[in-house]
C-alpha cells in the first residue's frame, strides 16, 4: 500500500481508480472544492498565470468556504460580494476554458507561409525593417527543411 499525499486514505496500486473519481479527490483535497466550481474559485482567488488579482481579502480558504456553503458566484446573495460581484464575474468567465470558440477549418491553416505585407507594415511602423529580412531568411530555411524532410520520407 502506498498513502498519496493528495488523498486521505491509503490506496492500493493494483486497484483501478476511475479518472473521474481521481480528479473530484484532486480537485477537492488541493483546493477544497468540486471541479464543478473550479472557475468559481480561481475567480475568487485570482490567477496570476492568467493575469487577474481575484477578489481582494478572499484567499483560498475562504474561496473555498464561501463556494461549499453557497455553490457557485451567481448564487451568492448579493450583499456577500456587494458592488465586487460584477468584477467576481468577469474573472469567472476569464477562468472558463471556452468549447464553442471558432478556431481553424485544418491544421494546414495553422502553417506558416513567410511574411504578409501586413507584417512588413507593422515592421516598419514598429522601426524594424530587418525584421521582415529575417523572416524571409526564415521561411526559405522552412521551406528548404520541408523539401528534405518530404524527400527522405519518399
Amino acid at each position: 500500500m502506498i498513502a498519496h499525499p493528495l488523498f486521505s486514505n491509503p490506496k492500493r496500486l493494483s486497484e483501478p481508480i476511475s479518472m473521474r473519481r481521481h480528479i473530484l479527490n484532486v480537485s477537492r483535497a488541493k483546493f477544497g472544492v468540486a471541479p464543478t466550481l473550479m472557475t468559481d474559485y480561481l475567480a475568487l482567488v485570482g490567477d496570476a498565470a492568467d493575469g487577474y488579482p481575484g477578489i481582494a481579502g478572499i484567499g483560498a480558504v475562504t474561496a473555498a468556504q464561501l463556494l461549499n456553503r453557497h455553490g457557485a458566484i451567481e448564487n451568492f446573495p448579493p450583499a456577500l460580494l456587494g458592488a465586487r460581484r460584477t468584477l467576481a464575474l468577469l474573472f469567472k468567465k476569464l477562468a472558463t476554458l471556452r468549447t464553442d470558440a471558432p478556431l481553424f477549418r485544418s491544421v494546414d491553416a495553422l502553417r506558416w507561409n513567410g511574411p504578409t505585407d501586413a507584417f512588413a507594415s507593422f515592421a516598419a511602423r514598429i522601426d524594424t525593417p530587418r525584421l521582415v529580412e529575417r523572416a524571409a531568411k526564415a521561411r526559405v530555411a522552412l521551406t528548404e527543411n520541408a523539401a528534405r524532410i518530404e524527400s527522405r520520407s519518399m
